[in-house]
């Protein structure tokens, strides 16, 4: 690894040559990083979110060796943190895996929305729906996010929804978000 101070002062330099090869350096040490950070995710369980939280800081460059590492999950909980990653990166290769753990109810069901809606993915908003019609209604942190996706795309709550949320069972708080939601579609 470079000694950081002489390579910010090189990047600094008057010289062009000087600040090249300090750029070469740079991008030497970068991808050493990153294979560190790789290294760390292989051995990140599902219990550890806020590795998976700061990986993305390092931006494009993790993409590649991130999707590498999602078709080599064989653990659940892995795999949708890491496409979660990806998702957050801008690539889309763990889509499959993030809607298919939103449909099952899983235990990354908000983040995943809370995501698809940062990535205005709006074009999941009828498996949205379909979550909503199947969700429990004791899922109401689930179904405030779902609700407010299908706010955020400008997405009409369907007919049939509505019922099953504002039924008996559902807390006030859910009551009262489902009915200003639906008002604002009119």
């Amino acid at each position: 690894m470079p000694d950081l101070t002489a390579l910010l002062t090189d990047l600094r330099s008057p010289e062009a040559d000087r600040r090249a090869q300090a750029i070469e350096r740079a991008a030497i040490a970068v991808e050493r990083m990153v294979h560190a950070v790789v290294l760390a995710l292989e051995t990140t369980g599902a219990s550890d979110k806020e590795v998976f939280d700061r990986v993305h800081r390092f931006g494009p460059t993790m993409i590649a060796p991130v999707e590498a590492l999602l078709h080599r999950s064989t653990d659940r909980g892995v795999r949708t943190l890491r496409a979660l990653l990806l998702l957050r990166l801008h690539s889309r290769a763990g889509l499959d895996t993030l809607l298919a753990e939103l449909e099952s109810g899983g235990r990354w069901s908000v983040p995943i929305i809370e995501q698809l809606v940062q990535s205005e993915l709006d074009f999941v908003a009828p498996r949205i729906i379909h979550r909503l019609r199947e969700i429990p209604i004791d899922r109401e942190e689930e179904i405030l996010a779902l609700l407010g996706a299908l706010e955020h795309f400008q997405h009409s709550v369907p007919a049939d929804v509505i019922p099953r949320i504002q039924r008996p069972g559902a807390s006030e708080s859910l009551r009262q978000t489902a009915i200003r939601i639906i008002e604002g579609q009119g």
